[in-house]
């Protein structure tokens, strides 16, 4: 008798490369840099690098989720993660309520010019939740 049941194989979780029907952000990446990592895990500009960039890479299951994903970040700006920093890397902009550091970050032309996507969600965000006074 062997001690791995095939019950205990069916609650395994084992990430793959497939097709996503749950939410955007949840395609598990099985190659490079951020091997192993959901989407969702990642900075949006690495996202959008890929998707129009890079040219070593033809997942048609990625691209679908990846498009969702920046679709949804559109629609969810707060569910932006940081993509830069030792505080803050890797959480959602939703996770904390700093507009100032938020403000200082977009004045900054290197959040431009290095993450052009992070910069325009981060903007939206700020417009959504602290609108101009008139």
């Amino acid at each position: 008798m062997s001690g791995h049941s095939e019950d205990q194989e069916e609650h395994s979780v084992i990430r793959t490369e497939e097709p996503v029907v749950a939410k955007p952000g949840s395609f598990v990446i099985t190659w490079g840099v951020h091997m192993n990592k959901l989407v969702s895990e990642i900075g949006p500009d690495w996202i959008h690098w890929t998707l129009h960039d890079a040219d070593y890479r033809d997942s048609r299951e990625f691209k679908d989720d990846a498009d969702a994903y920046l679709k949804y970040l559109g629609e969810n700006p707060g569910e932006t993660v940081f993509p830069f920093g030792n505080k803050y890397l890797g959480k959602g902009l939703n996770e904390f309520d700093d507009p100032g550091y938020l403000r200082w970050c977009c004045e900054e032309e290197w959040t431009a010019e290095k993450y052009p996507e992070w910069h325009k969600l981060t903007l939206q965000l700020l417009q959504m939740r602290y609108p101009a006074r008139k």
